[in-house]
């Protein structure tokens, strides 16, 4: 193939993620019938929309290979790929391994989630994501990103995308209302690099909606473009104060006297 970017192979097949063996087949009998040689005599186009197919339906009509690209995506197929050693850095997350006390909860399948701890419900001062902390610490290792050096093998020459990580944060009531920059730290444990990196919280963000940071997830596989890290942002609640939609409702007592 002469793609620069491995597309989806559920999206390669017009299938859902939930879509069964069944629909499956289908999809790729359909596919593969379009673009068959007989039909498509000399189109350059055609023969590589068929090997795309073939490509897609060899893993995911195999329930073994679809399993482990379910799992652990592209990277799964990369040369030097070891399963055992991914599952473990799953579970590590999964169970917290490796954090202490700073506010992660459950990491599994690819998501975790942290609190910034702020300094409570006070106005103006943020705080910070606990000066700087090293809180995607273990985050990009081996899982994400591959193997890179070698290229051999048929997979390995193909360029793609790395995966979309999303995390979860807890931002205080005045926060969310009044706006604020965040500062953390990306570490790579693979080669030792940090990068400081700044996130703005839009004023009026509320519970529900993501943030995202291009390019801050997943490296890409040989020489593609890295994933993008969505933060899903959670809101406090405030004593005495109630928000519906943009509009913010509290009850004051008035003192009437005749």
């Amino acid at each position: 193939m002469t793609k620069t970017t491995k597309r989806d192979y559920y999206e390669v097949l017009g299938v859902s993620k939930t879509a069964d063996a069944a629909a499956i087949k289908k999809a790729y009998r359909k596919l593969a019938k379009k673009y068959h040689p007989d039909t498509n005599a000399g189109d350059p186009v055609a023969e590589e929309k068929l090997k795309e197919v073939n490509e897609a339906y060899d893993v995911l009509g195999d329930e073994k290979k679809k399993k482990l690209y379910d799992t652990y995506g592209f990277a799964a197929f990369q040369e030097g790929f070891n399963e055992e050693a991914a599952r473990q850095y799953q579970e590590q997350f999964k169970n917290g391994g490796g954090f202490g006390t700073d506010g992660f909860g459950g990491f599994g399948n690819g998501t975790f989630h942290y609190s910034t701890g702020g300094s409570g419900f006070g106005t103006g001062d943020f705080g910070s994501f606990g000066g700087d902390e090293d809180i995607f610490d273990n985050l990009f290792g081996q899982y994400f990103k591959g193997q890179k050096g070698s290229g051999r093998g048929s997979r390995a020459n193909y360029r793609s995308k790395g995966q979309d990580v999303e995390s979860g944060i807890t931002i205080s009531f005045d926060e969310a209302m009044h706006g604020c920059d965040k500062t953390f730290t990306l570490r790579d444990p693979a080669t030792g690099k940090s990068e400081s990196v700044q996130v703005h919280i839009p004023a009026g963000i509320d519970t529900g909606k993501s943030i995202r940071l291009k390019g801050k997830g997943g490296e890409g596989y040989s020489g593609g473009e890295s994933g993008d890290l969505y933060l899903k942002v959670t809101v406090q609640e405030k004593p005495g104060w109630e928000r519906r939609g943009q509009d913010l409702y509290t009850t004051v007592n008035i003192p009437y006297t005749t």
